[in-house]
C-alpha cells in the first residue's frame, strides 16, 4: 500500500470504527499479528483490514454484554427485600392524600448571576460559531478554541483582574 492509500485507509477506518479509541486498534492489531483472525497469504489491504476491525468490534461487543450480565446478576443478587410491614406502611403512605410542598424561591446570589452571564456569553458566541468536537461545544476565542470550561476560567480570571485594579484606584 502507497503513504496515500493509507492515509486513506486511515480516514475511512477512523468514520467507520468511530466508536473506537486508540487502545481498541492497537489491540485488533495485536491480535492479528498473533494470527487470531487467520492467515494473511501475503495479502493486506483494506478490506483485510477491515474485516480484522469488524472480527474485534464483535469480540468487543460480546465482552460489554457479558459484563452488564454479571453485573446485572450482582444487581439483583445484592438487592435487599423490603420488610413487609415497612412495605404496608409505605403502601398506606402512597395511597394517602399527598403533601402539599412549598416552593421557595430564593434570590440567585451576585457570583451565580455572573456565571449565568459568562454562560450566557459562551452560548451567543457558540451559535455564531457552530464548534462542536467530539460532541462538546467549544468556541473560537482569545485565539484559542475553548471549552465552556476554559471559557469559564478565563472570564473569572479576567474579572478577578478588573475587581483588583478597581480596588487598587479606590
Amino acid at each position: 500500500m502507497s503513504v496515500g492509500q493509507v492515509w486513506a485507509l486511515s480516514e475511512l477506518l477512523i468514520q467507520e470504527f468511530h466508536n473506537f479509541k486508540i487502545p481498541d486498534f492497537k489491540k485488533c492489531f495485536n491480535n492479528a499479528i498473533l494470527g487470531k483472525y487467520g492467515q494473511l497469504y501475503n495479502r493486506l489491504d483494506g478490506q483485510v483490514i477491515s474485516l480484522w476491525l469488524q472480527e474485534y468490534d464483535k469480540e468487543r461487543v460480546s465482552e460489554i454484554e457479558e459484563f452488564r450480565i454479571q453485573e446485572a446478576s450482582m444487581h439483583k443478587h445484592n438487592a435487599k427485600t423490603l420488610d413487609p410491614e415497612i412495605a404496608g406502611l409505605l403502601s398506606n403512605m402512597l395511597k394517602s392524600k399527598p403533601i402539599e410542598q412549598k416552593t421557595i424561591k430564593r434570590e440567585r446570589t451576585k457570583n451565580e448571576k455572573l456565571m449565568d452571564s459568562f454562560i450566557a456569553q459562551f452560548d451567543k458566541l457558540h451559535r455564531k460559531q457552530e464548534l462542536v468536537i467530539g460532541g462538546m461545544k467549544f468556541i473560537n476565542r482569545y485565539w484559542k478554541t475553548l471549552s465552556l470550561d476554559d471559557f469559564l476560567t478565563y472570564k473569572l480570571e479576567q474579572h478577578k483582574r478588573i475587581k483588583h485594579k478597581q480596588n487598587e484606584n479606590n
